[in-house]
């Protein structure tokens, strides 16, 4: 049986309004943004295309996702862990060490772990940055071991542009992209209420510009329920 929450509900129906509350937030820089420990050097696994290796635990194993989120990626996961799950003992955690990627596809990830009724972990001296922490929200257990850091910074439609593609066609391009960044805004919201998840991830995510991260605290990361070990 489907529930549909009332918040969900005033989102979907009123969601320009948060849109615009969203947009006003992202100008004001009021945000503490939280000191980060020096990510992994260029050439580690880390900024590779995302790979998953299977480590055993008790009777169970535990699935590693390390890399860059690619668009496909919720299902290239959901092979990996649909093999994984009929292996003695199944799986008992995705533990999530990446950079980010694609925003949308960690969406879809956090979907589909929610859907599957995975926890997720992020292990001492790994990084769960941008996309990734969207997907590792998905969780239905979520655990930051001290050490791991989870980090957030803002969305940005400019990233993958350069200055010459900008300056193209300008006034209709950025038309669309105050668009697509409304929606997409809404969209994060939604993700948020479906996880059960604290609406303040996105409006601290949203402050810190998309060139800088921000990596809260454990105590931080429990209030907003990211951490519900």
């Amino acid at each position: 049986m489907s529930i549909t929450h009332p918040i969900s509900y005033s989102l979907s129906r009123y969601g320009f309004i948060l849109c615009a509350v969203t947009v006003a937030l992202a100008t004001e820089a009021w945000a503490e943004i939280y000191p980060c420990p020096p990510v992994p050097p260029a050439d580690s696994e880390f900024w590779k295309p995302m790979s998953y290796s299977l480590e055993a635990e008790g009777k169970s194993h535990n699935l590693i996702a390390q890399g860059q989120i690619q668009p496909g990626e919720a299902r290239r996961l959901k092979d990996k862990l649909t093999s994984a799950m009929r292996l003695p003992g199944g799986i008992n955690e995705v533990l999530l060490n990446s950079p980010g990627g694609d925003s949308v596809e960690g969406e879809s990830i956090g979907r589909l772990l929610r859907e599957l009724g995975i926890p997720t972990r992020i292990s001492a001296g790994s990084f769960c940055v941008s996309a990734c922490s969207v997907a590792f929200l998905g969780g239905v257990f979520r655990t930051v071991e001290a050490g791991g850091t989870y980090s957030v910074h803002m969305f940005s439609n400019f990233a993958n542009l350069n200055e010459n593609a900008q300056l193209k066609n300008s006034v209709n391009a950025l038309k669309k992209m105050e668009q697509e960044s409304a929606k997409y805004a809404a969209d994060r919201y939604q993700f948020l209420l479906e996880m059960g998840i604290s609406p303040e991830v996105a409006k601290h995510g949203f402050t810190i510009e998309s060139k800088d991260i921000s990596c809260p605290p454990l105590t931080i990361l429990k209030r907003w329920n990211v951490d519900n070990s």
